[in-house]
């Protein structure tokens, strides 16, 4: 069943991204997490798929060296960097979107806000409510700056549980991204193709036409 717990990974702008253009295959690859990575009865085989290309990317980048690389520079010690540093690149992905997408983010973004409701009319509830909330809020457009990803700390930082916020918050590596800001984004753009390289092994080609050229080479 899905929505059995909340998932911690919130890089949602880059699972967006790397998605096939359809809007099934983009919807399970949102909603992997928070479905705990399994299809609700009925689901179509493109939200099959999207649930698992959401995996082979989570698994690909906590491997790749540097996704470790950018959570060393955090040198404080905790459990929370992942998710930190999962944020902070789609700050890049958006600072860096024309270098890997041929249509502008708003474009891109209002096509998805478009498609996503009528799509969402076949989904359970929960899957519904979490879409839309995420459309009204408008997360995935505001990821422009170290401001944006204090306000997007702080509101992960409210569904943390009273135990983690004793050890640590996302909030508190701020200052840490900050100073390393120019690494942590050399970083992003060193770990990025070889991502798109992994995603076009697993997908159908001819549905990543959002794609820069220079992307698919």
């Amino acid at each position: 069943m899905c929505f059995e717990s909340r998932g911690t990974n919130m890089n949602w702008l880059a699972h967006l991204f790397l998605s096939e253009q359809n809007i099934d295959h983009q919807l399970g690859n949102l909603l992997c997490d928070p479905c705990k990575g399994r299809a609700f009865e009925g689901a179509s085989d493109a939200f099959t798929r999207g649930l698992k290309i959401h995996k082979s990317i989570d698994a690909f980048t906590d491997a790749h060296a540097r996704f470790l690389k950018s959570k060393s520079r955090l040198t404080k010690k905790g459990h929370l960097k992942g998710v930190v540093i999962d944020l902070t690149y789609d700050v890049f992905l958006t600072q860096c979107w024309r270098e890997y997408c041929d249509r502008d983010l708003n474009s891109f973004l209002d096509d998805f806000y478009h498609k996503a409701p009528m799509a969402l009319t076949s989904y359970p509830p929960q899957a519904r409510a979490f879409v839309e909330k995420l459309i009204q809020v408008d997360h995935l457009r505001q990821y422009h700056n170290l401001d944006d990803l204090a306000e997007t700390f702080k509101r992960v930082d409210k569904r943390l549980s009273a135990n983690v916020l004793k050890r640590e918050s996302t909030l508190d590596y701020l200052p840490l991204i900050e100073q390393n800001f120019a690494m942590l984004k050399n970083d992003f753009k060193t770990f990025f193709p070889p991502l798109l390289k992994h995603v076009q092994t697993l997908s159908d080609n001819s549905k990543l036409g959002h794609w820069q050229p220079l992307t698919k080479s």
